[in-house]
């Protein structure tokens, strides 16, 4: 009788890893395509997107056994396009590209529907000259709503637009000179609201022992109205930050890395600001135990941490954040072993991906937890395609799915994190030596409970599915 608790506690745990299911899809011949993702899903099919080497595209749809229905292709009247954002409506789905033509530079959203058909080729924004791929800038809303696509012509002016994809109407389009600033060098970050309200964050004197260290934040509504607030910062000087705006509580969110002395982040801050009152600002700085456990350094005297690179900053519902992120290390070197061209070593670049920090903050300021979830990924020459990891939300748990190992017959590992900030490792059962490795830095997630990506191997690519009971 005494085995009973015990055997029903492993049968609990049991259970609990067999909820999580890794499948994936027969493997597709890639042919020439440049580049395969995720669409999302319609109904009970799944749809994968594969950009071609010329005008002619493919979509690939799946059943929910993974296996192809339907394979068709779709046309554009140039080869050379930028693809921007894939977004899903009810029953279609909506690609956000950009196109040269004649000199001009347009972003076009070409509608799919459910059966692979073409619904619509619509322009939304025009830059009447060439405007380089590379400095096309863009931002969504964060209900999906609002396009505003930007550049900088100089220092000085910058040329964006802004659509509206629900009313399929265009707010506006403008040059935005002289804006009270002389030098748009020090424009940060710009976000786009619900509302079609844009807010413009510049960062001045960003500098040691400065006190004069400030934001100036722009906004511009709808209709064109501009206000100027200004944040003082203090003395301490900005690593790297995220911005977001919470439409919720309607306020301004930033939280990002800083230090007060030499190269090295020292710890956190948090700003929240509603544009009425005087801007909450709060240092967190490392304490010691903290540093020893993200960094692995076992030296008495720990004040700061390298190598730590943000990669997402969630606004919760009491207007507080979830910052995340991540160590990382990139190194390029000569490799004198391997073949030689032009009598010089070939090059190698290592990519490191490290243990994951993530701090959430109460509005007030205060900070609520820190966690560290540990991992590393090592790999060569693959821009780091297949490390980091993939932010799964559910209404319960925060999910931080990631390949263990950065190899075809790796396994996938699991994070997964509560309110309080409690943390279980777990590996996610799948076909054995199933060869796959997904790409989860570029997955999506299509329900509550699913999120797919794509595993390349051989110019072949697999749909992978990750499914919660």
């Amino acid at each position: 009788m005494k085995l009973i608790p015990f055997i029903f506690s492993f049968l609990m745990s049991c259970s609990a890893l067999w909820a999580q299911q890794l499948a994936s899809s027969p493997a597709y011949s890639m042919g020439r395509d440049k580049d395969c993702f995720v669409l999302g899903q319609i109904d009970s099919l799944y749809y994968v997107y594969r950009e071609g080497p010329g005008k002619e595209h493919g979509i690939h749809s799946f059943r929910m056994n993974l296996e192809e229905e339907w394979e068709t292709t779709i046309s554009y009247p140039r080869a050379d396009l930028l693809f921007m954002e894939s977004l899903q409506q009810k029953d279609r789905f909506q690609l956000i590209y950009a196109m040269h033509f004649d000199g001009n530079t347009e972003i076009r959203m070409k509608e799919i529907g459910a059966e692979g058909q073409e619904l619509a080729d619509e322009a939304l924004l025009l830059f009447k000259y060439f405007v380089p791929y590379r400095d096309l800038r863009w931002e969504l809303s964060q209900d999906k709503s609002e396009l505003l696509v930007f550049h900088k012509v100089n220092n000085r002016e910058i040329e964006w637009g802004c659509y509206n994809l629900a009313d399929r109407q265009l707010r506006w389009e403008y040059s935005l000179k002289d804006f009270e600033i002389k030098n748009f060098k020090r424009l940060e970050h710009i976000v786009i609201c619900n509302s079609g309200q844009a807010l413009l964050l510049f960062e001045f004197h960003n500098r040691l022992r400065r006190e004069d260290h400030h934001f100036l934040l722009f906004s511009i509504s709808a209709q064109g109205e501009r206000k100027k607030h200004k944040i003082d910062f203090a003395q301490a000087k900005t690593d790297e930050y995220l911005v977001d705006y919470d439409e919720l509580n309607q306020q301004l969110l930033i939280g990002g890395l800083y230090y007060q002395s030499g190269n090295e982040v020292e710890g956190l801050f948090y700003l929240r600001y509603d544009m009425q009152e005087e801007a909450l600002l709060k240092f967190h700085p490392f304490p010691d135990t903290l540093i020893r456990s993200l960094t692995g350094q076992k030296r008495k005297n720990l004040r700061r941490v390298e190598y730590l690179r943000l990669q997402e900053l969630i606004p919760r519902r009491d207007g507080g954040i979830l910052l995340v992120a991540e160590r990382y290390r990139k190194y390029n070197y000569n490799n004198h072993r391997t073949s030689y061209q032009d009598h010089l070593p070939a090059q190698q670049t290592d990519y490191l991906y490290e243990n994951i920090l993530l701090t959430s903050v109460h509005p007030s300021g205060k900070l609520h937890w820190q966690e560290v979830l540990f991992k590393q990924q090592k790999s060569e020459n693959d821009e780091g395609r297949y490390s980091s990891f993939f932010l799964m939300k559910t209404a319960r748990h925060l999910r931080f799915i990631y390949n263990d190992e950065i190899r075809y017959l790796g396994r996938v590992y699991e994070y997964t994190v509560d309110a309080s900030g409690q943390a279980e490792r777990q590996r996610l059962f799948g076909e054995k030596r199933s060869g796959i490795l997904p790409d989860f830095q570029r997955a999506k997630q299509v329900s509550a409970k699913t999120t797919l990506a794509i595993s390349e191997r051989n110019n072949k690519f697999r749909l992978v599915r990750l499914s919660y009971d």
